[in-house]
C-alpha cells in the first residue's frame, strides 16, 4: 500500500515547517545564551561554574555567543538577520549599514566575509598597500 501524492506532500512540508521553527529557535537560543553569558558576570563564581559544561568546545562557542551579546544591544539585533551576520559585523563601526545593506540586498551570512575582504583590498589600494 502507497501513501498518496498528497500526503507526502503534507509530510514534506510540515517537515519544512518544523526544521525552519527549530532553526529559528536556535538562533533566539545563542542571542539567549550570549544574554545569559553576560549575566552571569554578576553572579558569584559557584553559580556560574555549577551550570557550565565541562567541554573547551562548548565554553568556547558560549564566549562567542557571550561576546556578541556584549557587542550588539538587545533593540539593535536585527531578527531578520542571522546571529552570524552579526557575530561577523560585531567589531565594525559601519555595522549598522552592513546590516541595512545585508536586508536591502538579500546578502547571505556566507556573503558578507567576501564582501568586506574586497573592500579591504580596495582601502589597502588607495592607502599605496598591496
Amino acid at each position: 500500500m502507497s501513501r498518496s501524492k498528497d500526503a507526502a506532500i503534507a509530510e514534506v512540508n510540515d517537515w519544512m515547517e518544523r526544521f525552519t521553527s527549530t532553526l529559528n529557535a536556535h538562533e533566539f537560543l545563542k542571542w539567549a545564551l550570549g544574554d545569559l553569558c553576560l549575566e552571569a558576570r554578576s553572579m558569584p563564581d559557584e553559580a556560574w561554574t555549577q551550570v557550565l559544561p565541562a567541554s573547551e568546545k562548548v565554553m568556547h562557542v558560549l564566549r562567542q555567543y557571550e561576546i556578541c551579546a556584549e557587542k550588539w544591544e538587545p533593540c539593535e539585533r536585527c531578527d531578520q538577520l542571522s546571529w552570524f551576520h552579526h557575530w561577523i559585523l560585531r567589531d565594525r563601526e559601519d555595522r549598522h549599514d552592513w546590516i541595512k545593506l545585508c536586508l536591502e540586498d538579500g546578502i547571505e551570512e556566507y556573503e558578507i566575509r567576501k564582501l568586506i575582504r574586497k573592500e579591504k583590498k580596495k582601502e589597502g589600494k588607495r592607502n599605496g598597500r598591496k
